[in-house]
């Protein structure tokens, strides 16, 4: 099972200034080249490396978009006994303030695997793809399907939440 620092710390940094009733303008929540960097430790040793950052606005599919990365690895000791990478690029609908796209690569030891979400806010319809490989098995490719209507997302990561506790199709 893959730490789950990473969402943790993702859900906490939107997940705030989401919780506004009345939220300030895109330009302001969210200013271009913004970057948090945190140490994690685990019983006072260092243990890994987290950075966050609001990468300046682009397009995505022709829409605007923010666009955010957030990357994770283990190091020193315990990036020794138990490797770990992962790196997630979101984009962010300017104008909804839904999200448009999350990319997820992992590699955690012997294992790599890169999901892909898309979320279609016109047809309220989420598509995730998953692409893995382990030890010298048979890569592995999965998709799956899920309507929005039911839960919609509050926050950028909440989406994130979601896709964990609803039965997907």
């Amino acid at each position: 099972m893959k730490p789950a620092w990473l969402t943790t710390l993702l859900i906490l940094w939107f997940g705030f200034s989401a919780s506004a009733a009345v939220s300030p303008p895109a330009e302001r929540l969210f200013p271009p080249h913004e970057t948090l960097e945190y140490t994690l430790r685990f019983a006072d040793t260092q243990a890994g490396e987290l950075k966050m950052e609001t990468l300046a606005p682009t397009t995505f599919e022709g829409r605007p978009a923010h666009h955010f990365r957030a990357q994770l690895r283990t190091v020193k000791f315990v990036g020794m006994i138990y490797p770990y990478e992962e790196s997630v690029d979101l984009y962010y609908d300017r104008e909804t303030q839904l999200p448009l796209y999350i990319d997820v690569r992992v590699k955690d030891r012997k294992k790599t695997s890169r999901t892909q979400i898309r979320l279609d806010p016109k047809t309220q319809r989420g598509t995730e793809i998953e692409d893995s490989t382990e030890n010298d098995e048979e890569p592995k490719h999965r998709k799956k399907f899920w309507d929005l209507t039911a839960a919609r997302s509050q926050s950028l990561f909440s989406i994130l939440q979601y896709l964990r506790v609803v039965k997907l199709a």
